[in-house]
Formats: structure tokens, sequence, C-alpha cells
């Protein structure tokens, strides 16, 4: 498996490709494991390895190695370091490597940190190197919206791990949440999770200091209580009012746990196209039915190409169909024979499941909750329903342009004065 990915390894550069001759491949999907084997074995490991072979490696007091950055501590005098450089590199060109690059001194870089001795003692803070344009998923960008929180917190906590000092600390935390503004990031967001993971890291070297191992003894026989629920921006207050009840609901059910699964309303899956869609061949029109048994939506759809309604012609989209959410639709009334009859609307559901939101208005006591119904009662006394009526999916797009998309529709086809949107649902 090793040569076949040597071997099948090219670099594109400037239009051309270009294929490794000599050496470890770059970016390939083994190279830094190679490339770390590789050098231990040089150094540890080989018939002449280079610990055996240089005596001076007796001066290094600490060495830490990640591939081929090295940091470590010198106890001998600049001029010996430079010997022993000299030594390395002699006996490192047998297998074709020469360390060219290093630093001697109190201070250095060691990958993304800075290493300094303050006394006797090694500190370090956050190293960024000049050119790092630090950029992050930009806010607007079509994720979930907890990726954007898992972003800030992995980046925060890093940076906390990355500093032996609570001054450095601040000012390297204050740069970033600067950086992630830039991006987008909210600084009331940023700010709150900031603070949590200092309170998280005074908690933990309390308790650290102390001995222990946790905050509090775990409670027995817990029972957790998941509470699903649609999100809301009161969803904290909501969470500290019932905390403030975890007395009266210990003696109502005991040890208890609450977990609260907050939806937000937006999922990948609303937004993305599944493999089989890709697959799908273009092909003529034929109709927008997912032929699915017992559908009742199906019997209702168009089956032509193009519809005319208002003197606009509309061109039906291929690849859709009843099971497709995300969607612009409309409905035209059969009974009236007029496409002036049309109403146009939205939903972020399958199209069938929408649909039968509309059914289900068709009596006396729902009817004024839907265009549809009500245009019934209106002008027919309740006596067509749903089945009288036939629909057609207009545009699939992005869930979260479902409101501008059916503006454009109803503005478009003058729905609010010739169609069926006039009708005042309550």
């Amino acid at each position: 498996m090793t040569t076949l990915v040597f071997d099948n390894s090219f670099v594109n550069h400037q239009e051309l490709s270009y294929k490794s001759i000599r050496g470890i491949p770059t970016g390939g999907s083994i190279s830094r494991q190679s490339a770390d084997l590789f050098l231990y074995w040089m150094l540890n490991r080989a018939p002449d390895h280079l610990r055996s072979k240089i005596a001076l490696f007796s001066f290094i007091l600490m060495w830490k190695r990640f591939i081929d950055d090295i940091f470590g501590v010198w106890k001998g005098t600049v001029r010996q370091f430079h010997m022993f450089m000299n030594e390395l590199n002699k006996a490192a060109a047998l297998f074709g490597i020469e360390f060219d690059k290093f630093k001697i001194g109190k201070e250095v870089e060691f990958l993304d940190t800075w290493c300094y001795l303050e006394g006797n003692k090694i500190e370090y803070r956050l190293y960024k190197k000049p050119i790092d344009p630090r950029r992050f998923l930009q806010r607007d960008s079509f994720h979930p919206p907890h990726v954007f929180k898992s972003v800030a917190t992995s980046q925060i906590q890093r940076i906390c791990k990355l500093n032996s000092k609570e001054e450095t600390l601040m000012e390297d935390l204050e740069s970033l949440v600067t950086d992630f503004h830039k991006s987008g990031y909210s600084l009331d967001e940023l700010h709150q999770t900031r603070d949590k993971i200092l309170e998280e890291r005074k908690l933990a070297t309390a308790r650290e200091a102390a001995g222990l191992t946790s905050t509090e003894t775990p409670r027995e026989q817990e029972t957790p209580i998941i509470f699903p629920c649609q999100y809301f921006n009161e969803l904290n207050e909501f969470k500290a009012f019932i905390r403030s009840m975890d007395s009266d609901l210990d003696i109502l059910m005991g040890h208890h746990n609450i977990i609260y699964a907050a939806k937000k309303g937006m999922t990948i899956r609303n937004n993305v196209m599944n493999n089989r869609a890709l697959c799908i061949p273009e092909r003529e029109f034929e109709h927008q039915k997912c032929m699915g048994k017992g559908c009742k939506t199906c019997p209702q759809m168009l089956t032509v190409s193009e519809v005319e309604i208002n003197n606009v012609k509309l061109k039906l989209p291929k690849n859709v169909s009843c099971k497709t959410n995300d969607v612009v639709y409309i409905h035209l009334c059969n009974v009236c024979n007029n496409s002036e009859n049309c109403y146009g609307g939205q939903t972020s559901n399958q199209f069938s499941v929408r649909n039968d939101g509309h059914r289900c208005k068709f009596n006396y006591e729902n009817y004024e909750l839907s265009a549809l119904s009500n245009h019934s009662f209106i002008d027919h006394n309740l006596d067509i329903g749903l089945k009288d009526f036939s629909c057609a999916i207009i545009k699939k797009c992005n869930f979260l342009n479902l409101d501008r998309e059916e503006f454009k529709l109803i503005e478009k086809l003058r729905l609010k004065t010739l169609g069926l949107n006039r009708c005042k649902v309550t």
C-alpha cells in the first residue's frame, strides 16, 4: 500500500502535473506518518543512527520533535551548538537530509507556540506567523448554527492550552475575538463563550490544586428527561427558570437530569441534494408526481411542461415531485376554469404535507384558515374541495430564500390583485 501511494503521488502547479521521483511525496495521504517514521529511524534505529555517531548529543537536556520541527534545551555553549549542527548535517547527508535552519537563544517559535525562558522556567504562549491572515469560517456561510459556535469554542480552548501565563492569555483572547468579529461573529456570543471557558478553566485549576477530580458528587439514580422544543430566543431564561425549581422537581420525581433538545428548524437535509438526485439524467418533462402508493397529491399535479397565468408563462421544473421540500408552488381552481384564480405559496416541508394542510381546512369551522378553502366558501359555497384544484411546483430553492421567492412569484403573477392571494386568511 505504501508503494502504491508513493508511485501515484502527483503535485499540480501552474496547470502542470509533476510526479515525485525522490523523497516523501508532499501532501500525500501518508506523508506525515512516513516522514515521522523515517526521522525517528534515522535518529534512533538505523545501523549508524545519528545519536550513536554524535557525542555532542549528551549536551541536549530535552528533545521534542514533530516531524522535522525540533525543540530542545541545550546545556553547552553557542560554539558547541554550531559544532553539533555541523556534525549532525555530516551524518544526515548519508540520508539526503540537511538541517539548515535553526535558532538558539532564550526564546524560539516551535510549531504554533512561542517558548521563552523566564528565570529557570520555560513559559509559552500562542505563536501566530506575521503573514497569517487568520480567516475563520464566515458567519454568513451555509452551515448549521452549532458549527459556528463549535469553531469559536475550539479556538478559544486552544489558546487557553497554549498560554502558561494569565496576562498573555488575555492578550491572545482579545486578539482572537477581534479576528472572529471581522469574520462576522457576534461580539456578545464570543464574550459569553470566552467567559464560560475561562470560568471552567479556573474551576479546573482550583480542583487540581485541592486534589479533587469533580465539582460535585454525582447524583444517584438520575433519570434523564429529554425535553424537545422549538428553539426560541428566551430559551436560556426558560432553562434558568426550570433550574430554580430543582428542589421541587426532586420531591416530585426524584433526582433528575433535564436535557433540552432545541430544534432550530434548519438541517443539512433541507439544503443538500441526495446522491440519487445527482444520478437522475435529464429527461423530457413528464410530470411532478411522486407516484407513491396512496398519495393524495399526485392526482392534482399538472402534467404539462408550461403553464400560463395572467398572461405570464411559467416553465415547470424537472426532477421535482410532490415529495420535494423547500419549494414555491401554485394552486389553480379547476371549477372556475380561469387562470386568474391562482394561489401561490411556499413550504419548507414536503409539498404533499403542505397540500394536506390545505385539504383539512375545507369545512365550515376552518375554511378561513386557507386561501383555497376561503375561495371555495366565497365563490362556491364550499361545494368543491381540494380535489377540484390543480397544483404544480414552480421552483425548488434554498430554505433561507423561500419567503423571497414566494414574494417574487406573487408580484410577478399579480396574485394579490388578480389571484387567490387577495383572499383574507385569518
